[in-house]
């Protein structure tokens, strides 16, 4: 066949595919990473193919090629995994929040809890053999001596959160802790004695490779080394401070240590001295584990798990990098995007957000956060942020990014919204009530009167002289002349309101925490509240005239999302479902068809139906039953005397919500009954099934419904 022939035809075929594979209603995943979770501890077994890692969202992903390839285990668990401990390729631990321990017999096929009877969270696990385990919590040590089946509390005194627990045999071990705390037993467990650890700094991860040499790391660059058990602890310095997270040693020289901004160090005299290893990230690493000399892996925030063959002199990524979060997300036109976010992250699409590809914003570190991003054409644009990011700005489609100067006498502000009328009349909001206009593209920007104090989050301009700011406490200023004067509005809010946005000098909208949703109709002089249905954060909204609008936001540590649509001005908003529960941050549509958004772990949805699907158009979503079934976050929280708790059920369920105090004994069934599909609100008063009022104090409520359960934590202040 010609060959001219063939390349046509697979640029056919190519587009065919793209077109038939994206021709799909509702909202759809085209962005992101391989693991969304951050991880939080690795394992793996002396052969160095066989591992584990562990984190966020109770995450367990399992190698047998030595991370090659991974695959995800169901742990039966949505909370937190901080560590993970095997003692062979069948036999491991898993602990976490709310006094989690979780088993498995055939290498994570399947995992069991065990109790504990603690509501505690569990930080570090350790096994010495099949039988004698300890795990490190706040206040005590849990210690085990059959594997597991029952769990016993060993208080050691006020020494504080435990964070890492080391046992170099079934006799001897050593746990840190809060302000240096070091404590050793020589029997077990059965009890413990105070060390001086020489520091008053927190230690977070401690390792021994025999009875009497070991090391622990923690805040402030803190290393301390033992040679004698813990009789006596000296300090080993490291030139470069930060926060120490685990320390790793093969034998008597060489170890490591990782920290925040992806940072390792590694040394071959047993700490005399430290040198610093290059890493392909920049995002904070909690653990690491070497299963020789050679062969190790460190993992952390955002999915990353790092591999090196050479000891560390070479780090490379087993995953694809693309974790940090998107804060906000811009077209141009239906092909011509970008998205902005955490670690000076910028992503440009070309083909409708199909594909995504990094640009350089020069910014590449843990210490930087672009917070919003506005193109007033393909060429040029801005983006704005925090931690030095500062206004950053574009000539070339994003291809270089330069900072532009604020007029400013101390550091550059942060910055959390950018919105241009045009090519040169653009403002950006921040800390403090900081509003900074540019009349010329930013070339120079200069410092406007907010007439606050409190933080500016969004901004939005109607036309050139009519503009909206909104913020903290409820704040809504605005202008009519181009930002030389604002003024307060009375919002009837004092929810901290997120983004705002208007289609004309008379109708906008603003989103904030607890689902606010405000609206006027007469430019602000007056603002009401609307029903957004959820108490679940909004973080953006988007409208494309009076009518058609979305709204989008979550819950970042119950990894929830919530996206809402409006066809009537927001007197109703619908769930509209995806494929993906990471929270979003913000949402942009070209039209009623053609949208974006972007959020927690690299995500970037889209649609090409207004987020609508087949289901979105029959009667049960019509009458605003829910797609999932979710327990949300309590409010207000804390609370005195008297909270609610929301809770949606996608179909007819036996209910039952229950109280718990944090020792686990059942304060109050405040449900227990049939209910139908919809959403529910139910008041506790702060009193038990006795009708007396608890004390003050952390409380537990549990929403069961079916198979389903879920547990959050509320705040009682008397």
């Amino acid at each position: 066949m010609n060959t001219k022939l063939i390349i046509l035809f697979c640029v056919v075929l190519s587009f065919l595919c793209s077109t038939i594979c994206y021709s799909q209603e509702g909202w759809h995943v085209v962005r992101k990473a391989d693991w969304e979770c951050n991880f939080l501890s690795v394992f793996f077994l002396p052969d160095g193919k066989t591992g584990w890692a562990v984190g966020s969202n109770g995450t367990i992903i399992h190698t047998k090629d030595g991370g090659i390839s991974w695959t995800p285990q169901s742990s039966g668990t949505n909370d937190r995994l901080f560590s993970a401990y095997f003692l062979d390729k069948n036999h491991g631990w898993a602990v976490g929040d709310w006094g989690l321990v979780i088993h498995t017999s055939d290498g994570g096929e399947t995992w069991l809890p065990q109790s504990t009877d603690t509501w505690n969270t569990l930080i570090s696990v350790c096994f010495s053999d099949s039988n004698n385990g300890w795990i490190a919590s706040s206040s005590y040590i849990l210690r085990t001596t059959n594997g597991g089946d029952s769990w016993y509390s060993h208080p050691v005194g006020s020494y504080g959160t435990f964070s890492s627990v080391c046992f170099s045999d079934s006799n001897n071990g050593w746990a840190v802790g809060y302000e240096g705390a070091v404590i050793h037993t020589n029997n077990g467990g059965v009890s413990w004695s105070l060390q001086d650890s020489g520091t008053p700094n927190s230690l977070t991860s401690v390792f021994f490779i025999d009875s009497v040499n070991g090391w622990a790391v923690g805040e402030s660059g803190t290393v301390i080394h033992t040679e004698n058990g813990g009789i006596s602890w000296s300090s080993q310095d490291i030139i470069w401070g930060g926060m120490f997270e685990t320390v790793y040693f093969t034998d008597l020289n060489n170890g490591w240590i990782v920290q925040n901004g992806g940072i390792v160090y590694r040394t071959t005299d047993g700490g005399n001295s430290w040198s610093m290893q290059p890493t392909p990230t920049s995002f904070w690493l909690y653990s690491v584990f070497f299963s020789d000399v050679y062969n190790g892996w460190a993992v952390g925030e955002y999915g990353t798990i790092l591999h090196t063959e050479d000891g560390g002199e070479i780090w490379s990524s087993q995953t694809n990098g693309s974790g940090a979060p998107l804060k906000s997300v811009f077209f141009v036109d239906e092909s011509n995007g970008w998205a902005v976010g955490g670690y000076g992250t910028v992503i440009h699409s070309e083909d409708g957000g199909l594909s995504w590809t990094k640009q350089n914003s020069g910014m590449d570190g843990y210490s930087y956060s672009l917070e919003s991003v506005h193109f007033s054409d393909a060429n040029n644009g801005w983006a704005v942020g925090w931690s030095f990011a500062g206004i950053m700005h574009t000539t070339n489609g994003g291809l270089s990014w330069y900072q532009q100067d604020q007029e400013t006498t101390s550091s550059l502000y942060d910055l959390y919204d950018v919105c241009f009328y045009d090519d040169k009349e653009g403002w950006a909001v921040g800390e403090s009530g900081t509003i900074l206009h540019t009349d010329n593209g930013g070339t120079l920007w200069t410092l406007q009167t907010s007439n606050t104090g409190d933080h500016l989050y969004g901004v939005h301009f109607s036309d050139k002289e009519n503009g909206w700011a909104v913020g903290q406490n409820g704040i809504v200023i605005h202008t009519n002349n181009g930002g030389n004067s604002w003024t307060v509005q009375q919002s009837e809010t004092d929810q901290v309101i997120r983004s705002v946005y208007f289609v004309d000098v008379n109708h906008g909208w603003a989103v904030g925490d607890q689902g606010t949703i405000i609206t006027t109709t007469n430019g602000g002089n007056s603002w009401s509240s609307q029903n957004s249905g959820t108490s679940l954060s909004l973080y953006d909204l988007c409208f494309i005239n009076t009518n058609v609008g979305w709204a989008v936001g979550g819950n970042l540590w119950k990894n929830e999302n919530i996206i809402l649509n409006t066809t009537d001005g927001g007197s109703t908003w619908v769930v509209q479902s995806s494929s993906s529960s990471n929270p979003l941050y913000s949402v942009f549509f070209m039209d009623d068809k053609n949208g974006w958004a972007v959020g927690e772990y690299g995500t970037v949805l889209k649609t090409i139906t207004g987020g609508i699907t087949s289901v979105d158009n029959n009667d049960q979503t019509r009458f605003n039953i829910p797609n999932e079934i979710m327990l949300l976050q309590n409010y207000p929280n804390p609370f005195n005397p008297v909270t609610i708790i929301e809770y949606q059920l996608p179909k007819d369920s036996n209910v039952t919500l229950r109280i718990f105090n944090i020792t686990g004994e059942l304060i109050k069934t405040l449900i227990e009954e049939q209910q139908t599909a919809g959403y529910f609100k139910v008041k506790w008063d702060g009193s038990d099934k006795y009708g007396n009022y608890v004390a003050g104090g952390l409380y537990i409520y549990q929403l069961k419904a079916g198979n389903f359960s879920k547990l959050n934590k509320m705040l009682l202040i008397r």
